[in-house]
């Protein structure tokens, strides 16, 4: 049975702690009528007033619901491989449907993902207060086209199987680049010491893959000789390099810088064999006015020889 007003000795109060929560303390009433307590009319009156006036205030603005529009059509633009079906399969929004920005982006989402797909994003039209939805796609760039300016020695056919790229591939802008050193290197493989490539950049943004090439003269080896080998004959040495002046005995032999630089390794591993651990070995190359022809000199530095005793 609840007690009389008379009877409670204290009553609960809410206050508020500084961490925003409620704590509750006894204050005592001293036995005090309730009308005595806490009855003010002119602060129930300010009360009242103030609850009139909060009625009245406007609505917040960020309250205010904007309304749905309906969607009237639905287009896809910037596709030029892709059909258009492909990519509406993949869009959630529909004609007469209310429109949603959030499913709209992931119907954007979706056509990113498909095959050939840069990216996708989309963009509205309000007429008549009808929204029309349109889908843009901007499709990764496609080889159209593979070609070569300057060369006159190797054909069309030939260089395309070293750019590593072919009709069809999408576009990799880093490989049509390593295409333009594949192609450099393949040239100078041929004895073409001093080709270029150069990759036009231009006609890449269209999908055309397009090399300029400056060949060169084919260099020729016309002699092979050493100099300050003393423990080694030359005709040993000949025997150990692949740089010569004639293959097979009748065809000429071109120069190629790579074999050099691997003739260099083969006849510093026969000086290193015979103990021989200091020798050091230089090229000189002497092309003639028209870069047509090469005389390669080996210089060899022996140095003492090591002998392992027992």
């Amino acid at each position: 049975m609840p007690l009389s007003w008379k009877n409670q000795r204290c009553r609960w109060k809410m206050l508020p702690q500084n961490n925003h929560r409620f704590r509750s303390t006894k204050i005592k009433t001293m036995n005090k009528h309730p009308k005595e307590a806490g009855g003010n009319p002119i602060f129930w009156y300010l009360i009242w007033i103030f609850v009139i006036w909060g009625l009245d205030l406007p609505k917040p603005i960020f309250a205010q619901t904007q309304k749905a529009q309906q969607i009237e059509a639905i287009k896809v633009i910037g596709n030029r491989t892709i059909p258009t079906s492909q990519i509406l399969a993949q869009v959630r929004s529909k004609i007469g449907e209310l429109f949603d920005p959030i499913c709209a982006a992931e119907d954007a989402k979706r056509i990113a993902e498909l095959p050939g797909v840069a990216y996708s994003y989309y963009s509205t039209t309000t007429v008549k207060d009808k929204i029309q939805l349109t889908f843009v796609v901007v499709e990764r760039n496609i080889v159209r086209l593979i070609d070569f300016i300057g060369n006159h020695k190797i054909k069309d056919k030939t260089l395309r199987g070293e750019v590593g790229l072919k009709i069809g591939d999408y576009l990799d802008p880093v490989i049509a680049h390593s295409g333009q050193r594949l192609l450099t290197q393949f040239y100078k493989k041929k004895g073409f010491a001093f080709a270029t490539v150069t990759l036009e950049l231009t006609p890449l943004q269209a999908g055309e893959v397009i090399y300029t090439i400056n060949e060169g003269p084919r260099v020729k080896v016309k002699k092979v000789s050493f100099t300050g080998n003393k423990t080694i004959k030359t005709a040993h040495l000949k025997k150990i390099i692949k740089t010569t002046v004639r293959k097979w005995f009748i065809l000429p032999s071109y120069y190629v810088e790579e074999n050099v630089a691997i003739d260099v390794a083969r006849l510093e591993n026969a000086y290193y064999q015979r103990g021989f651990l200091d020798v050091n070995i230089t090229v000189k190359k002497d092309f003639s006015p028209d870069k047509r022809t090469v005389s390669i000199v080996f210089v060899i530095d022996e140095g003492p020889v090591y002998i392992v005793e027992k």
